[in-house]
């Protein structure tokens, strides 16, 4: 696995795209990361947690993230890894690297994961993952079953052994 050849990697985060200051220094898009437990990460964690009235006066719990990231690499030594954004591309690249995307739907290029941020809603997503044949759900599965409470009304959504493991229920 990707992650298991950087054992010395505290925090891997998705490149959010945007250079703006308020996501400022690591612009990490907090919609896909992986946090490895340790006393650092530990101790990141449970600062987040306590940290939700700066997310409601800031209205972005990214934006908190992104300050507080910089904070620990700073002052507690957390490693932090920004991946890759064409192995772990975003909703950025997909709407302004459109040579990426038809690579990924020719299936000559296959990404580790792919998070479609930077656009609006479940039903815009659904429609540009639909366009360029990256739906992996079965048709039948409509918004509304993406927005069951319970875990069972999405695995059912699942198609094949090739879906992702939550959806799929593995």
């Amino acid at each position: 696995s990707f992650f298991s050849t950087r054992p010395d990697i505290d925090t891997f985060w998705m490149d959010d795209g945007a250079r703006t200051s308020r996501f400022a220094p690591l612009y990490p898009n907090t919609g896909y990361y992986l946090i490895r437990h340790n006393p650092r990460t530990s101790l990141l964690c449970e600062t987040l947690v306590g940290m939700y009235d700066v997310v409601l006066a800031w209205q972005s719990h990214q934006a908190v993230v992104s300050q507080v990231l910089g904070e620990f690499h700073a002052l507690h030594a957390l490693t932090v890894k920004i991946l890759d954004k064409i192995e772990f591309p975003s909703g950025k690249q997909f709407h302004h690297n459109r040579a990426l995307f038809e690579k990924i739907k020719r299936k000559e290029f296959e990404p580790y994961c792919f998070h479609m941020c930077w656009t609006a809603g479940k039903a815009d997503k659904l429609k540009f993952l639909k366009q360029d044949g990256l739906w992996y759900l079965e048709e039948s599965c409509a918004l509304k079953n993406l927005d069951a409470d319970d875990a069972v009304s999405v695995k059912r959504c699942g198609r094949g052994p090739g879906t992702c493991e939550f959806v799929g229920g593995n």
